[in-house]
């Protein structure tokens, strides 16, 4: 166990982002409630899917430095991620097809 501890270290710290796709263009707005004010906010305009490593799933990422969004982070599937965002398909825009055609094919 220890010593695949720190080959599990190695891997983390040796992982590169792999650029997926994108959804750009986004022009949704959300609403955060801080105590009994409410504020309205946008998404970034841009969106990255973003891998890490050869598990399935993917990570949205801000592509404006500094600008997050309530459902930033993991997400298992391209379902999930549409869902969440409350964007079709045809909105993602493809950057490397053959990682994206291995995370399309772990979502059906």
């Amino acid at each position: 166990a220890f010593d695949y501890f720190f080959q599990l270290l190695d891997e983390y710290v040796s992982r590169q982002p792999r650029k997926v796709a994108r959804v750009s263009d986004l022009s949704k707005k959300y609403i955060v409630i801080k105590g009994d004010s409410q504020q309205e906010l946008k998404y970034p305009s841009s969106i990255a899917l973003v891998t890490y490593t050869d598990d399935p799933g993917f990570f949205a990422e801000s592509e404006i430095k500094g600008k997050a969004f309530p459902s930033e982070g993991f997400f298992p599937c391209l379902d999930r991620f549409e869902s969440s965002i409350g964007i079709k398909r045809e909105r993602i825009t493809i950057l490397d097809k053959k990682l994206f055609s291995r995370l399309a094919k772990t979502i059906k």
